[in-house]
């Protein structure tokens, strides 16, 4: 497997592992409405800042970090 390829993987995993997080959230937020008071945007919109960010997005911008290095590197090598 050739650097550019790497790269391209690293981003891959790195941009699902954040969208996952966002979409779980997203997804507790909604449950958390619809349990408590049925479906409203403005009540999302509040169990939204309820439910914590995720804090845990270090390796998801360690692998976007690693993905862009190996394309960069597969772009200068390149010759």
């Amino acid at each position: 497997m050739n650097k550019r390829a790497t790269g391209t993987i690293f981003l891959s995993l790195g941009l699902l592992l954040i969208i996952g997080q966002q979409s779980l959230r997203f997804l507790v937020a909604s449950a958390m409405t619809f349990h408590i008071s049925g479906m409203s945007n403005t009540a999302i919109q509040e169990m939204l800042t309820w439910t914590p960010t995720p804090y845990n997005l270090v390796i998801p911008i360690i692998f976007l970090i690693i993905g862009i290095g190996y394309l960069l590197w597969s772009e200068l090598n390149k010759e």
